[in-house]
């Protein structure tokens, strides 16, 4: 979405160029150059040394104030608000991060290589903190829910175990004749349950499937920071 472009280069190429042309230069555009990989890998790496400093700040402070075992219990939203405090007050107000100065780049927008607007800021920050707290959470929670259904699927199963053929096929019998004779609320009383029946089945297979899932986009991540570190391209 954004590129970083260095500053320092654009201001004595400016200088040199208006210095040696002198009027002949005055109408043309002139864009600042492209950072080169190692700033921005540099960049990053100084920021979130500085945010691991501010989310543990936030957490000290959040310990003195309310105790040990609540500053343990939501260790993992002091660790956000370090993080949104820190891209708020930097990205999100226009400045650049102290990994952006200590290496002298600046996010721009790559089509028009001005500043992004405050709308697209705002959002570079959702997506930079909030959104991988979201993912992270739901998943938990997705993955915890998996497991007491499991647990009920296993009970509901040792229960239905003792049940006769004879009478299994009763209710199948009694619910065939029903099915014809169904109104319209029935049916989608019908149809919603069976909605909520694929929806249980599929958070049950979630916690099998998370390590997969965690797995593969690992491997994305690195593959792409493997394409940025050859190619200088991010995948959006």
């Amino acid at each position: 979405m954004d590129a970083a472009e260095s500053s320092s280069a654009a201001s004595a190429g400016s200088s040199s160029g208006s210095g040696g042309s002198g009027g002949s230069s005055g109408g043309s555009s002139f864009f600042f150059p492209p950072a080169a990989q190692p700033e921005v890998m540099r960049a990053a790496e100084k920021d979130e040394h500085y945010v691991a400093s501010l989310c543990d700040a936030c957490h000290e402070a959040f310990r003195h104030a309310m105790g040990t075992r609540l500053a343990v219990a939501y260790q993992n939203e002091t660790k956000l608000a370090g993080r949104v405090l820190y891209y708020l007050l930097t990205t999100g107000a226009g400045l650049q991060t102290l990994g952006e100065e200590y290496c002298d780049i600046s996010q721009v927008v790559v089509n028009t290589k001005l500043p992004a607007t405050p709308a697209r800021r705002t959002l570079l920050v959702f997506y930079q903190t909030v959104l991988p707290y979201l993912t992270e959470r739901l998943s938990a929670r997705a993955a915890a829910r998996g497991n007491v259904l499991a647990n009920q699927e296993e009970l509901r199963g040792s229960e239905l175990m003792g049940m006769r053929q004879e009478s299994t096929s009763e209710i199948v019998s009694e619910d065939t004749v029903m099915i014809r004779r169904r109104t319209p609320i029935q049916v989608w009383h019908s149809w919603s349950e069976r909605v909520r029946q694929r929806y249980n089945a599929a958070i049950q297979q979630w916690p099998i499937i998370l390590p997969s899932v965690k797995e593969a986009l690992l491997l994305v991540l690195r593959a792409h920071l493997m394409l940025f570190y050859f190619e200088g391209t991010v995948l959006l």
